[in-house]
């Protein structure tokens, strides 16, 4: 796996994939590894994981204004963004 070419070493990415919380992160992140383990190019892997991030990114926030529209509408509760 050509890690080294992210600027990263094998083990330094699996630790960042290991402190990672987020399912669309690690999700992310597990492409890269598999990629890379797969002897793919890494500036192609690169752009590909930008763009499913950023993605993912714009699907969260969607979800995130949804469940502040539900919580204030459904249980008269202000969203956080609201106070």
């Amino acid at each position: 796996m050509c890690s080294g070419c992210l600027g990263l070493t094998k083990e330094e990415l699996y630790q960042l994939l290991e402190r990672t919380g987020g399912l669309s992160a690690r999700a992310v992140l597990n492409y890269i590894v598999y990629e890379l383990e797969n002897g793919s190019d890494p500036c192609a892997v690169l752009r590909e994981a930008v763009r499913l991030a950023e993605e993912d990114l714009r699907d969260l926030m969607n979800v995130i204004d949804i469940l502040r529209d539900m919580n204030r509408d459904k249980c008269g509760n202000p969203a956080p963004h609201d106070r």
